[in-house]
């Protein structure tokens, strides 16, 4: 079945489980690291066929890399961005990246 991978929070998680579809990430990577040595290889699963990213404040680089394997090395995967925002008000004391 095909995955889907998730740079976002728990708001992406709940619709893609109410339009039945089953993901990876989100924010139980948030905590996930990369080993930066040499001959470090990075798996990931190969029936991921889209990558959904949105807002994200356990943005990590380990989500960066694992969306960027998916996109490139699985076949027809997708890239989703959820929000076309460039700002957002996340706060009233200034403006914060969308």
């Amino acid at each position: 079945m095909v995955q889907v991978y998730v740079i976002g929070e728990e708001g992406i998680l709940k619709e893609l489980e109410l339009a039945g579809f089953q993901y990876l990430g989100g924010p139980t990577d948030g905590d996930k690291k990369i080993e930066l040595k040499p001959g470090f290889y990075m798996e990931h699963d190969k029936d991921v066929g889209a990558v959904v990213v949105g807002f994200d404040r356990y943005f990590n680089y380990y989500k960066v890399q694992y969306g960027t394997l998916c996109i490139r090395e699985n076949p027809g995967c997708l890239f989703i961005a959820t929000n076309r925002d460039a700002v957002t008000h996340l706060t009233d004391a200034q403006e914060w990246a969308g």
